[in-house]
């Protein structure tokens, strides 16, 4: 399967692309110590031509916000959270599932029914409303003296938490029923028969199968977190907290993090006046989202060629059986005649 994803253009172009942008961001971070260029005006042969916020044309490629920050060096500083995140909370996410999954494939399946329907419900609960509601208390500042009731850490760490078990009763089920199907296999049973330890047939015959499957929930996991992060950013919930300030211009909200959806919130005001401003982290989770539809692309084209090499081999005896049979009839009757 690695071989088959090293030739494979298209978890190339999206693996690259996020892990050129999420090392770069780190390079940003710490060797150039988070710097953010400003560009409050720009003149044109000695007198005033633009004044903050600057649009790309102006000050490419990417422009300045309202602050005369450049945009570029914004979004590349929260790349490095936005893409870690995702990640983290994906990898959460399999882990604890895949751990649950196996008890529920094993054990539980005499109350499928039940746990299905259950787990079935939160299907039809949106998930970034069901994180808003329960991260709100502890990433909205609150108080008239705008102060956290938790550290960033401890922020962090629940949001982490929250984002993880939100998904767990749907990814469980998923992993529990692949697992089922394959428990239900012949070569399972003949692997029973001749002794075989649960660990063993667990290492040796289930995850074979299975860990493909799990690559591709892995990748879908983390393009729902990036939506999820997109959907509570335009609802000006920040990953880390949102820092909620009073200016001349009313309500702001800033991400603490610098994540891409803070961005969003931060910037969405200015969408019909300064579209570049909210548009441009917009359009970077667009493109990581879309890279990552790339890499789950790839990876299910390279989970697919041994089933279809399999299914072509079969079909190929099936034939070449009457081509033989035909011949060989022939030949028998040939013989016949000749003999009479």
């Amino acid at each position: 399967m690695v071989k088959a994803l090293c030739k494979n253009p298209l978890f190339l172009t999206g693996f690259l692309f996020l892990f050129i942008l999420f090392i770069s961001s780190i390079i940003h971070t710490f060797v150039f110590d988070s710097y953010i260029p400003e560009k409050d005006v720009l003149y044109e042969d000695g007198q005033l031509a633009a004044s903050s916020p600057l649009t790309p044309a102006d000050y490419p490629p990417l422009g300045t916000n309202n602050l005369g920050e450049s945009l570029f060096y914004k979004v590349l500083l929260g790349a490095k959270w936005t893409i870690g995140i995702a990640f983290l909370v994906a990898i959460f996410r399999m882990m604890i599932s895949f751990v649950l999954g196996i008890f529920y494939g094993q054990y539980l399946m005499r109350f499928n029914q039940m746990i299905s329907k259950i787990a079935e419900s939160f299907h039809y609960v949106p998930m970034a409303l069901l994180a808003y509601l329960l991260l709100e208390p502890v990433l909205m500042e609150q108080g008239a003296i705008g102060q956290f009731e938790y550290s960033f850490g401890t922020r962090v760490i629940f949001e982490v938490v929250i984002l993880t078990v939100i998904a767990l009763p749907t990814t469980t089920l998923k992993i529990g029923s692949d697992m089922t199907y394959i428990l239900r296999q012949a070569f399972i049973t003949g692997a029973e028969v001749m002794g075989a330890s649960r660990f063993h047939i667990l290492k040796k015959h289930i995850m074979p199968h299975l860990a493909p499957k799990l690559w591709i929930q892995f990748a879908q996991q983390v393009i729902q977190v990036l939506i999820i992060l997109v959907h509570l950013g335009l609802l000006q919930l920040f990953f880390g907290g949102t820092d909620v300030g009073m200016g001349p211009g009313g309500t702001t909200f800033t991400s603490l993090s610098g994540e891409w959806s803070g961005l969003i919130g931060k910037g969405y005001q200015y969408l019909e006046v300064h579209p570049w401003i909210p548009l441009t982290p917009l359009v970077m989770f667009a493109l990581a989202i879309l890279a990552m539809n790339f890499v789950l692309e790839g990876l299910k084209s390279a989970s697919e060629p041994h089933h279809s090499r399999r299914k072509t081999t079969v079909n190929n005896q099936h034939q070449s059986a009457p081509d033989a049979g035909e011949n060989a009839f022939a030949f028998v009757r040939h013989n016949q005649t000749h003999q009479g």
